[in-house]
């Protein structure tokens, strides 16, 4: 049989046949990928010498797991630093879009005055009015946006470096 009368035998097969054929193909690469693996890392394998290296500098304390190196470390302290750096430019760049909100709501001096130095309530409620009143929300998605996104990355990156205070 040529492979191509067994290419035509497969595309007449029902559906379900075809799928049930296909899931005994990628098992049995599996397990043929399976035995590769074996056999390269297997004593006197093509790769062996390489396995035993690791694991000789592993139990010699030059190394250590990936899990407990320097390397995840380092990613969880960056990761919480890209957070701390998102915190900053968005609350900045939604309190200046608060402040420009109420500028445009109101030109008097004193309101403004009182937006800035209450400026928790005004990035807290300017976003939201821009949203009912102008129908945009940007920014509300720049200013909660921004605040979720940064506690997300803190997050993660606490997770990646538990040894480091989480306000650090």
């Amino acid at each position: 049989m040529t492979l191509a009368e067994i290419q035509r035998a497969i595309e007449e097969l029902p559906e379900e046949e075809q799928r049930t054929l296909a899931a005994w193909v990628a098992e049995r690469d599996q397990l043929a990928w399976d035995a590769q693996i074996e056999r390269d890392f297997s004593p006197g394998g093509p790769c062996s010498a390489l396995s035993g290296a690791a694991g000789r500098q592993v139990k010699s304390g030059r190394s250590k797991p990936f899990s407990q190196g320097v390397p995840i470390r380092v990613i969880g302290k960056t990761i919480s630093v890209i957070g701390r750096v998102c915190w900053w430019v968005c609350g900045v760049l939604g309190f200046l879009i608060s402040l420009g909100i109420v500028h445009a709501v109101t030109t008097n001096f004193w309101v403004f005055a009182l937006a800035f130095f209450l400026f928790p309530v005004t990035i807290a409620a300017a976003p939201w009015y821009a949203l009912f009143y102008w129908g945009t929300w940007i920014p509300l998605a720049v200013t909660y946006g921004g605040f979720i996104a940064s506690v997300v990355l803190r997050a993660i990156g606490h997770r990646l470096n538990p040894a480091a205070e989480f306000d650090d």
